[in-house]
């Protein structure tokens, strides 16, 4: 999904937020297809960040949004896994962390979020362990319903088989 949806955006050098990045698996994505991007990563694990660190040196890594500089923009955001924990552990958490996303948001750029198939926003419990390394925590979780309901009316949500990117601003 990630290679055909750079294709579609601006050939440059992209400013990329990885939101929930866990061990890296989207940074090291958008690190092989477009090696000049500055990727930042924000993850509240602090042994998965410390991981990310150690194998991604020459990207920033975060252990929450609200480290972000102020006027700091990105021209693509992913939030995959359906990882909207990241975001606040409720609806109004949730709600509130997409709004501080978009303020980051270049004019141009493409927020990306993989919702679930649950008909509904959700949060659960989560154990993880990778390579030795082991967090527990809130993860949320919505189906795509409910992003479309809890975004700003100004843009659009088109599913993941849409055509990619779409206009700037579109959700995919």
């Amino acid at each position: 999904m990630l290679a055909r949806l750079v294709i579609g955006l601006p050939d440059r050098d992209l400013r990329v937020l990885d939101v929930g990045c866990g061990v890296g698996r989207h940074v090291a994505a958008m690190a092989h297809l477009r090696p000049a991007s500055k990727i930042t990563g924000i993850e509240r694990c602090d042994a998965m960040r410390a991981h990310c660190c150690a194998q991604f040196p020459n990207h920033r890594f975060l252990a929450d949004i609200g480290r972000l500089g102020g006027a700091e923009t990105f021209d693509l955001m992913l939030l995959m896994g359906n990882g909207l924990g990241v975001l606040g552990g409720t609806q109004q958490t949730v709600q509130q962390g997409l709004q501080g996303l978009l303020a980051h948001l270049s004019d141009d750029g493409v927020l990306v979020i993989e919702s679930t198939d649950h008909p509904y926003f959700g949060v659960m419990r989560v154990q993880i362990a990778h390579d030795g390394l082991t967090d527990a925590y809130d993860w949320a979780y919505a189906s795509a319903d409910w992003i479309r309901d809890n975004i700003p009316r100004q843009w659009t949500l088109a599913s993941s088989r849409s055509r990619m990117p779409g206009p700037p601003g579109s959700f995919h």
